[in-house]
C-alpha cells in the first residue's frame, strides 16, 4: 500500500481547508485497477472522516503514466490528535505502479 500518514497537530493552529493530492498511476494491462486514492481522518484507530477519488476516469492506457488529481475538503471540528492518512487502496490487489505522491494542505 502507497501511504503517507500527517497528525492534525502539525498544522500548528492553522488547519487547513482543503488536501490537494497528485499521483502518478501506471497500468500493467488494459482491464481497469478498481482501486481508489484516499483521504481519511483517524482518532485512537477509527474512521472519523473519509473520501476517495476512483483512478480509473484518469488512466486511459496500459502504455503511459497517467497523473491523478484530487482536492479533499478537510471538515471543521477535527481534533489535534486525529492522524490524517492519504494512500491508495488496491482492495482488488490488481497490479498497477504508483509513484511520486505528493500531498499539499492548504
Amino acid at each position: 500500500m502507497y501511504k503517507r500518514q500527517d497528525w492534525v497537530w502539525d498544522c500548528n493552529g492553522s488547519f487547513p481547508k482543503f488536501v490537494s493530492v497528485s499521483l502518478a498511476v501506471k497500468k500493467t494491462a488494459d482491464a481497469p485497477v478498481r482501486s481508489f486514492l484516499m483521504f481519511t481522518i483517524l482518532r485512537n484507530d477509527s474512521v472519523i472522516y473519509s473520501q476517495m477519488q476512483p483512478l480509473d476516469p484518469f488512466i486511459r492506457n496500459a502504455s503511459s503514466w497517467f497523473m491523478v488529481f484530487k482536492t479533499f475538503r478537510f471538515p471543521d471540528g477535527i481534533p489535534g490528535d486525529a492522524a490524517l492518512k492519504v494512500y491508495v487502496w488496491n482492495k482488488d490487489r490488481n497490479l498497477f505502479y504508483a509513484d511520486d505522491l505528493k500531498i499539499r494542505y492548504e
